[in-house]
């Protein structure tokens, strides 16, 4: 129930292969897009602990959709899904959250038959809410029980055990943000351009966050870096289109300026084509068709290209061994 991408450089082949195998997995079926985010109050352990933080963010989510979906007032089934980690929010701050991607139905028990739900509606997120708050929070006790969250330096306030669970203990009263979108169309493989263009994002803006690090010594200007180039590359370019258009739209650069928004993953997931009352709709002209590829393609090359100047920079600056 997890989907796994290419951690170290790869190339668009590989990509694309990928992106072929994930699609043969599809059924043609309504997608729902369920988005599980932990408290802010949570941060400073994901911090200490990402391995064992996210193992347990992965399971909770995991087992609270299992769990929601087998319940016969539900689907009364098995289900399965592409689960996607997010670690930061669009303001590069941390904001760990899971996206996941589910067909709408279950496997009944005896595996002979399929349950559909609701059309446009999966599963209550009230219930997934509290499911998920409960598990989640049940995991991190049980893992600094067994003294697999050991408290040091920022978080050493935590270490005696009456104050960990004096820590944890509101966030049972507090609802957890969790949400089940309805489908982004009805065509599988727009849902699997949308994860893969989420993934690509997330990496770009990992990478290039890594490279401004290893440039600038100060913080502040590594991240203030961070962000001027990731608004120029998402953000800028979709401002100019709307602009022009809304100023000169009857200008022949107005239409040049469509070929260069494939730098922006808003302009790539708007390029995949939608399903709206039983009729899918294309964006009108040819060059809305290879946008989304287009994207996929320049970000993998700009992404290896990062990589090996974080590597030479790793050569010259620190004489890191490869």
């Amino acid at each position: 129930m997890s989907a796994t991408w290419p951690t170290s450089p790869s190339t668009s082949a590989k990509r694309a292969a990928w992106f072929e195998k994930q699609q043969q997995d599809l059924l043609p079926v309504e997608y729902f897009h369920v988005v599980f985010t932990v408290p802010d109050t949570l941060n400073g352990l994901a911090l200490a602990h990402p391995a064992e933080f996210y193992n347990l963010l992965f399971r909770a989510a995991r087992e609270t959709l299992a769990e929601a979906a087998q319940s016969s007032r539900y689907l009364g089934g098995q289900i399965g899904g592409l689960l996607v980690l997010h670690t930061w929010g669009q303001n590069l701050s941390l904001h760990p959250h899971l996206h996941v991607i589910v067909p709408g139905g279950a496997i009944s028990p005896d595996g002979q038959a399929w349950r559909s739900c609701p059309r446009g509606f999966f599963l209550p997120v009230r219930v997934l809410s509290r499911l998920f708050r409960g598990k989640l929070l049940a995991g991190l006790l049980e893992a600094y029980d067994a003294g697999r969250l050991p408290m040091s330096g920022g978080p050493a306030a935590l270490a005696d055990p009456q104050q960990f669970r004096r820590f944890l203990s509101p966030l049972y009263r507090t609802d957890w943000v969790v949400y089940a979108k309805p489908p982004v169309s009805g065509q599988p493989e727009t849902i699997l351009g949308y994860l893969a263009i989420i993934l690509v994002t997330s990496l770009t803006t990992t990478i290039l966050a890594m490279v401004s690090s290893i440039l600038f010594r100060r913080t502040s200007v590594s991240m203030m870096t961070s962000y001027l180039v990731v608004m120029i590359l998402f953000a800028l370019p979709v401002a100019v289109k709307l602009f022009a258009d809304l100023f000169y739209p009857a200008s022949a650069g107005t239409v040049e300026l469509r070929k260069y928004l494939f730098v922006s993953p808003f302009a790539a997931v708007f390029s995949l084509p939608l399903t709206l009352n039983g009729d899918t709709v294309l964006h009108a002209g040819d060059w809305w068709r290879w946008t989304a590829p287009a994207f996929l393609i320049f970000y993998t090359v700009l992404d290896l290209l990062l990589v090996a100047v974080m590597l030479r920079l790793f050569n010259v600056r620190w004489r890191v061994a490869r």
